[in-house]
């Protein structure tokens, strides 16, 4: 058996089917969150842009599947279900850890021969980058410490009982990036766009320069108004910025 069969199985990836638009744009959530909020994203893209959340186990449709632990392990199996697709041409857009994901994919994509349009990082620092993750470890302090690192968690505090549903994930996706570590000089040619929200108490915009360092392609940095969680309500300046890197990128490519 493959070592990663059990995995697999259990990693029967939702998104959308094999798109008919210019450009599928795959989305990966924050660490103990669910893509699904992309999907609001096709009211302002394009409509040669067909917007896919893809769904990790543990959250969303697959809440009862066995959230994953090991980042790499995780990134490999994304990627084979993805490749397995039919694909034609395709981005990656991921906010905090999955501008990670997106970064892991886009270099097995291009080691395939089939490279990703582009990469949008939103409120996501480079992988190299020290992180202060709470480690989730005293349970009689879970709440505070995920209130401490990140304010925007007082939300899901007022639904105890989504909350106890959500809590493993939540866990297993903030230790998984705790000892994410990216493999040194393994650079991209895939072109970044990274977005910074100015009041993001989680992500500095400092800690999103260094992703300069992981593409040789282009790389641009956008400061803007905004939260860690900017991307469940994308800010008219937000979807700006957004809608005119994928026009032209699309355009440019076409």
């Amino acid at each position: 058996m493959h070592a990663n069969d059990d995995l697999r199985s259990d990693l029967e990836l939702v998104f959308m089917p094999a798109a008919t638009s210019a450009l599928q744009l795959f989305c990966f959530p924050q660490a103990g969150a669910d893509a699904a909020i992309f999907k609001s994203w096709e009211r302002f893209l394009s409509n040669d842009v067909q917007v896919t959340p893809v769904t990790l186990p543990g959250r969303g449709v697959r809440l009862d599947d066995v959230p994953p632990s090991d980042f790499q392990r995780l990134c490999d199996d994304v990627f084979e279900e993805l490749r397995a697709s039919q694909m034609n041409r395709f981005a990656f857009l991921g906010s905090s850890m999955g501008g990670w994901i997106a970064y892991e994919l886009a270099w097995r994509f291009e080691q395939a021969g089939q490279a990703p349009e582009f990469i949008i990082a939103l409120t996501s620092p480079s992988p190299d980058q020290p992180r202060h993750l709470p480690t989730l470890e005293d349970e009689a302090r879970i709440t505070d410490d995920l209130l401490a690192f990140n304010p925007n968690f007082k939300e899901l505090m007022q639904y105890p009982e989504l909350l106890e549903l959500l809590l493993p994930t939540i866990i297993s996706d903030f230790r998984m990036c705790a000892a994410y570590k990216p493999v040194n000089g393994r650079v991209i040619s895939t072109d970044i766009l990274a977005i910074a929200g100015n009041q993001d108490s989680v992500t500095r915009p400092e800690t999103m320069q260094p992703w300069a360092q992981f593409t040789s392609g282009q790389f641009d940095l956008q400061q803007i108004d905004g939260e860690h969680s900017m991307h469940e309500a994308p800010s008219p300046e937000l979807q700006n910025i957004v809608n005119d890197f994928v026009a032209r990128k699309t355009h440019v490519t076409a």
